[in-house]
């Protein structure tokens, strides 16, 4: 079974090539006829299959592009990713009693709800703009009783802190 997709990776990489240098049939057989004496790519033997890439490679030039890892994830996922971490961080620092999925989902809802619709059922269903508004609104909300807290033991004295700075003084300071 390797053998064969070893094989149909050297057959795709071949008509890539092929369709990369502009070749039209004729010449793209002739080259086959002169590197292997065969004209088809399916009577080709494995060791066949790699003389005419390299013979593709070396001598006309072809580039193959390296395949592409898909790694980043779409916006709406890191944005709904960062809003559950948030949700349970606020659960864990006691500002939230309902740190469940549930709880996040109503909330969502609450937030995607307009005077005539009801809102998402679920926190996976919102789209970028809806993730990027939840986002935005629970760093804020977080924010916001993060200052509370420090303001009310006198560790806070400088209101202009970024919410990443606030978060990193809370979890020093509330340790304590």
């Amino acid at each position: 079974m390797e053998n064969r997709a070893v094989r149909n990776k050297q057959i795709a990489a071949i008509n890539i090539g092929k369709k990369a240098l502009g070749m039209d049939d004729d010449v793209y057989r002739q080259m086959l006829t002169n590197v292997t004496g065969k004209n088809s790519l399916k009577t080709l033997n494995d060791s066949q299959l790699s003389q005419v890439l390299d013979h593709m490679k070396k001598t006309l030039g072809f580039k193959p592009q390296a395949k592409t890892q898909k790694t980043k994830a779409r916006p709406r996922a890191l944005a709904v990713n960062k809003i559950r971490a948030i949700w349970i961080t606020m659960y864990k620092q006691d500002f939230i009693e309902n740190g469940s999925d549930d709880a996040l989902d109503a909330y969502a809802r609450r937030m995607t709800k307009t005077s005539n619709i009801e809102g998402v059922a679920s926190i996976n269903w919102v789209d970028n703009k809806q993730a990027s508004q939840i986002l935005e609104s629970i760093k804020r909300w977080h924010y916001r009783v993060q200052k509370e807290f420090l303001e009310k033991h006198g560790n806070c004295t400088d209101l202009n802190l970024s919410y990443e700075r606030l978060s990193e003084k809370y979890k020093k300071e509330a340790v304590k």
